[in-house]
């Protein structure tokens, strides 16, 4: 789809960093911005390093269409979410968006989940039972390695 906008701020250099604590504005309250707007936000750098203003547009929205930035860590059920937005899946089996240096903890929850694999469980809700049906977490496939036949290397 062809550009049919976009915002170009006159910020100062200090104010769209990837640090947090140099920047006047946090990086995530950009792009949140850009995001509510649903248009490109040029700063003045990004202007001027580019050949001109459409092909500058044009190159932070192909960015945004392809990638996925979160900014800070917060441990806890925030991280829970964004692993839960991060998820790998092929309709059969999905990965939590983890990294592999993880284990569950009460920050972290890695996890493969198969579809038909889950567990029936019953619980009281406003005075009535109500079953559940909850994935029941498979091994956790990052630390799966595979060696087949005779081959000398493992497959992770």
């Amino acid at each position: 789809a062809p550009i049919l906008g976009g915002i170009v701020a006159d910020f100062p250099a200090d104010f769209f960093s990837p640090e947090e604590t140099l920047a006047l504005v946090p990086q995530a309250v950009i792009q949140a911005f850009a995001e509510q707007l649903n248009t490109p936000l040029l700063t003045a750098a990004e202007q001027a390093a580019a050949p001109n203003l459409l092909e500058a547009f044009e190159e932070k929205r192909q960015y945004l269409a392809w990638h996925l930035d979160y900014y800070g860590y917060v441990p806890g059920k925030n991280e829970y979410a964004v692993e839960s937005l991060l998820t790998v899946g092929n309709g059969f089996l999905g990965l939590r968006g983890t990294i592999p240096e993880m284990t569950i903890s009460d920050d972290h929850y890695p996890a493969t989940y198969i579809a038909g694999l889950y567990n029936t469980a019953a619980s009281e809700v406003a005075g009535q039972v109500v079953e559940n049906e909850d994935f029941v977490n498979a091994p956790d496939n990052q630390h799966i390695a595979l060696k087949i036949g005779d081959a000398t290397d493992w497959l992770t």
